[in-house]
């Protein structure tokens, strides 16, 4: 993060936030089976079938994580938990950002985390990890 802060490459209206996280949709054809079968990779929201994979990008917008795929039924908030190893580890603060100015929301209750930029398909986050749900 002190990289980030000095270099001046942080999120314009979020300087605390260390990395924004969504999900990326890739449709594919229908899979053969049954409906049954199918059904799994069926994401209601586009309506379509196809598989999605969580990435995660820097405020440079380079991207330092992307999960491998998960049905298209998989909820962007369950991607998120099933990632949560690298979220822990990644939004961790070390020594040497301590000095660094942060006046982010959720301060007091997570002092010793970076902010993590996600959207409303991650909405109930915010009671496990210190996060800033942007539109």
């Amino acid at each position: 993060m002190r990289k980030l802060v000095t270099s001046g490459n942080t999120f314009g209206h979020y300087p605390c936030a260390l990395y924004a996280t969504d999900v990326t949709f890739q449709q594919v054809n229908r899979p053969a089976g049954n409906m049954a079968e199918a059904m799994p990779y069926y994401s209601a929201k586009p309506k379509l079938y196809g598989l999605k994979a969580e990435v995660s990008v820097n405020p440079r917008g380079f991207a330092i994580y992307c999960t491998k795929y998960e049905r298209g039924n998989t909820t962007d908030i369950t991607n998120f938990r099933n990632n949560m190893e690298f979220h822990s580890s990644r939004r961790l603060k070390v020594e040497a950002d301590r000095s660094l100015p942060d006046y982010g929301n959720l301060l007091a209750e997570f002092p010793e985390e970076w902010v993590v930029l996600i959207d409303k398909g991650y909405q109930g986050l915010g009671d496990h990890l210190r996060c800033i749900h942007h539109a």
